[in-house]
């Protein structure tokens, strides 16, 4: 047999396999059929060797299939991102599906551009991370429209009646606090974060509960005129974490010293930070991977139950945060926002 005219049949009959059995695998169906995995590994093998590419064209009107995901997440320019867009292909390409890969920019109005796009281009199925504005509301009335005819996935966010995989930010914002409030501090400030008002929400409800006012910044700068006033600081990304590092030694802030410091995200370049910062890790490659699998499960009928997968940050504690000795009977006076 050469390259050029090898055929399923051909690769069924040297794999020892029937047409249908060669047929499901190379169509991405060998876990609904529960092929072994010996069998698989024989069709890959026969697979490889004649270095078959099956007709895209052909097997998309034969499945009714483009074999294409459409994805859409917030932006690619952090190592969060594409995290999770690595863990989406791993778990789509064992299917021999792609992605189309979009970016909103954090738009709710590109948002709604990027998913008519996709639509237009027959995606099988869409994964996507809803723009949450400043008052932390997503617009999902397009999105719903397109989930009525297509598997839709969201991720990040969690959203009522759609399957979705996130991580409990308003959880993983108590756990900071918890932390912070179980070294003594209590006299404590965070940084504003936009569109990621639940792990802020979370974090200042926590202390809320002790009684305590937690003082809310807009900017790092704006904090650090108002340092000496404070013990701790809750950064709502690692990379705000990073900038506080950075203008607190030029201001001869010391860490954790004259201030504790805790950030979120557990990103690759905290190792680098000296002290070793305290973060909130939350779960990035695994929420791609689990969303791409779920999304391929309901396209295959494997899955029809509107499922949330929910994964619960952990702490990093790191070096950034020092014991002091408070009197837990005085407790902050409400701060306005800066």
């Amino acid at each position: 047999m050469s390259e050029r005219n090898i055929t399923i049949a051909d690769i069924a009959r040297e794999a020892g396999v029937s047409k249908t059995t060669a047929s499901f695998y190379i169509n991405g169906k060998s876990k609904m059929y529960n092929l072994a995995d010996s069998t698989c590994a024989r069709i890959e093998d026969v697979i490889k060797k004649y270095n078959f590419s099956p007709n895209i064209h052909a097997k998309a009107i034969n499945s009714g299939r483009t074999y294409l995901v459409g994805v859409v997440v917030g932006n690619i320019n952090q190592s969060f991102w594409t995290d999770i867009i690595s863990g989406i292909e791993s778990a789509i390409e064992k299917y021999q599906y792609h992605m189309l890969l979009t970016v909103s920019h954090h738009s709710q109005e590109r948002e709604e551009k990027l998913l008519e796009f996709l639509d237009k281009k027959g995606v099988d199925g869409y994964i996507y991370s809803p723009v949450v504005t400043d008052a932390g509301i997503p617009n999902l009335s397009f999105a719903r429209k397109l989930a009525e005819k297509k598997p839709m996935i969201a991720i990040t966010y969690p959203v009522e009646g759609m399957p979705v995989v996130y991580n409990d930010n308003y959880l993983g914002g108590r756990i900071a606090a918890e932390y912070l409030y179980g070294k003594g501090h209590v006299k404590v400030a965070s940084m504003i974060g936009d569109h990621l008002h639940r792990r802020q929400k979370g974090f200042v409800e926590y202390y809320k509960e002790h009684g305590i006012d937690v003082a809310l910044f807009n900017t790092v700068d704006a904090f650090l005129n108002h340092a000496q006033e404070f013990t701790g600081m809750f950064c709502f990304s690692d990379y705000k974490l990073l900038e506080l590092y950075d203008k607190a030694k030029n201001a001869g802030i010391k860490i954790p010293q004259d201030i504790s410091v805790i950030g979120y995200d557990n990103m690759d370049f905290i190792k680098f930070i000296n002290p070793a910062p305290a973060t909130i890790h939350q779960y990035k490659n695994e929420i791609g991977f689990q969303a791409g699998k779920l999304l391929m499960e309901i396209i295959n009928g494997e899955n029809h139950v509107s499922e949330e997968i929910r994964f619960e940050p952990k702490l990093i504690e790191g070096k950034s945060v020092g014991k002091i000795k408070t009197d837990y009977s005085q407790t902050s006076k409400p701060t306005k926002q800066r």
